[in-house]
């Protein structure tokens, strides 16, 4: 879920753009739904539905808006839906974990998804070897801090928090509010690049 998931979902990103990525992550929520019926029985009021639905037609409107500006290719696409399909089962099996032992706490989680992703990657640089450090060594002072504090803030603390999330919350919850995570980072994007905000984000920033 962490490893293969990320590789999918990255892949898509670098030649489809972002709108024809994470539009499929609308589908999520309900992927998620789906299974957690089946497997705890877990079902969600109608008010929550509402408060889902809303999230998901957030994507869904900021993505079209994105995606009328590129071109999508059909096997990248496939990816981005793969990735979705790897991510869900990486949610799944946490929550699983959870229910297996009520002793595991969040900080173990996410030690035990960090080092999974390890293994994955280490497995895929025996098919297809790739230069870790020789690519980290040429890249720029600011853009070596810049890509640390990415992975602290966007890797560890997130990941630490979403598991908590995981273990104590619906993750049909969860989820929808974590497809909107492309609209939370546009917003600070407009404060950084001092950008004007477009009629697209405002429609999916009032939703």
């Amino acid at each position: 879920g962490l490893a293969f998931a990320d590789i999918f979902l990255l892949t898509s990103l670098r030649h489809n753009g972002v709108g024809e990525t994470l539009v499929f992550y609308s589908f999520q929520p309900f992927l998620v739904y789906l299974f957690s019926y089946f497997l705890w029985q877990e079902k969600l009021h109608q008010s929550q539905w509402v408060g889902v639905c809303i999230f998901c037609l957030c994507l869904i409107i900021f993505s079209f808006d994105k995606f009328q500006k590129s071109r999508m290719d059909l096997l990248y696409a496939l990816m981005a839906f793969v990735a979705i399909i790897l991510d869900t089962a990486g949610v799944l099996l946490s929550k699983v974990a959870y229910n297996m032992d009520l002793t595991i706490s969040s900080v173990e989680a996410c030690l035990f998804r960090g080092l999974g992703a390890i293994v994955a990657l280490a497995v895929i640089g025996i098919f297809r070897p790739y230069s870790f450090c020789s690519g980290f060594k040429s890249l720029s002072t600011q853009s070596t801090w810049a890509i640390i504090g990415a992975c602290f803030t966007g890797t560890f603390l997130s990941l630490f928090f979403y598991l908590k999330a995981v273990q104590i919350g619906s993750i049909t919850l969860l989820t929808a509010v974590s497809v909107a995570a492309p609209l939370r980072a546009t917003f600070f994007e407009f404060f950084y690049y001092k950008k004007k905000p477009s009629r697209v984000f405002v429609i999916c920033f009032i939703l």
